[in-house]
């Protein structure tokens, strides 16, 4: 026999499903799976503590596919749950999937694709769907060809890669690895922090991998504008307990105390960034950090904020960086225009 011509049998996926109260939406997700491509995945749809009959539709499904497997929790949130999914999971590679959300047709095999043998984690786009209108393809914020860059950008929070469902994780590198309960924004991107660290590689799949559902009940569309950065201070108390986990506090020391003033400069603008970041944001933009351990380019700025002058700073620094932003966006937008054409 001509071993050369046997196909390597393709890996399991585990597609964990949290699901809460979602029974009007949960069949068409679990369509959305079942018209996969890629046939060898496993799905654990965990209700979490939902009260509308969300756990008896997902046993109905299962009991017509046996690819799903259906774990009813208390409620506990979203991190909980998918951390029983986690736990649960018997494939050698992992994906996420909200149950108001759905996958394209090739969503498993591109991101498998991707993957290929060298790459821990693999990452595609997203296209967001509100009501009555066509999907629109996010992209990322900005270059992510790079470890550096890719991390950086999980700090600024990029919408792309903060993502859990956009991804295929290899399981055997994220051994021990889990969401933080209690998180109400940004448990996604602190677990991506992590993963991507330890990654050997990550991959960027061009093409969109998963339809995100624009619901006006989501958390993010709860939270006014006021409260931005108070809503967004767990996390970035999370992002810093994280990075000096990984021994990376110093390393990025730089993008996390932009992070802290972008989050005051979407509560009010440029104002209320200058004004408030030392009240607001200074001590946590230092706590945990060594300063002898600072990359000497990181060092100026650690001295500026550490005596109460980078407001000032990044009263000049912020305007260069949204022309920067809204340049690159435009440059973005073009590409897309010429390769319709």
């Amino acid at each position: 026999m001509n071993t050369a011509l046997i196909r390597k049998e393709a890996a399991l996926i585990t597609v964990i499903l949290p699901c809460y109260n979602a029974a009007d939406t949960l069949a068409a997700c679990l369509a959305s799976l079942a018209a996969q491509s890629y046939p060898h995945w496993e799905a654990v749809v965990v209700d979490d503590g939902s009260a509308d009959g969300t756990a008896d539709a997902a046993e109905a499904c299962a009991a017509r596919d046996a690819r799903l497997r259906v774990l009813r929790l208390p409620h506990g949130g979203v991190s909980a749950a998918r951390n029983a999914g986690l736990d649960a999971a018997r494939g050698d590679l992992l994906t996420f999937l909200d149950a108001d959300d759905a996958l394209p047709p090739h969503a498993l095999q591109t991101l498998a694709e991707a993957l290929g043998d060298d790459a821990d984690i693999a990452c595609g786009l997203i296209a967001r769907k509100r009501p009555g209108q066509a999907p629109q393809a996010l992209t990322p914020l900005c270059r992510l060809d790079t470890r550096q860059r890719q991390l950086r950008a999980l700090i600024y929070g990029d919408r792309v890669l903060n993502s859990l469902c956009n991804k295929l994780y290899r399981r055997a590198p994220l051994a021990g690895l889990r969401l933080r309960p209690g998180l109400a924004i940004g448990e996604d991107a602190l677990f991506n922090l992590a993963a991507f660290a330890k990654a050997r590689h990550v991959a960027m799949a061009p093409s969109v991998t998963y339809i995100y559902n624009v619901r006006g009940d989501s958390a993010m569309h709860r939270m006014a504008a006021a409260g931005h950065y108070a809503a967004h201070r767990p996390w970035l108390d999370g992002v810093a307990d994280t990075l000096a986990a990984l021994g990376l506090r110093e390393a990025y020391f730089r993008p996390l105390c932009y992070s802290h003033a972008l989050r005051l400069y979407k509560q009010g603008g440029l104002l209320c960034a200058v004004r408030g970041f030392n009240s607001l944001a200074r001590q946590a933009a230092l706590a945990k950090v060594d300063p002898c351990a600072l990359p000497p380019p990181a060092r100026p700025l650690y001295a500026l904020v550490r005596a109460g002058l980078f407001p000032v700073v990044y009263l000049f620094i912020c305007p260069l960086q949204r022309l920067s932003e809204r340049c690159a966006a435009l440059g973005r937008r073009a590409r897309r225009l010429v390769g319709r054409l």
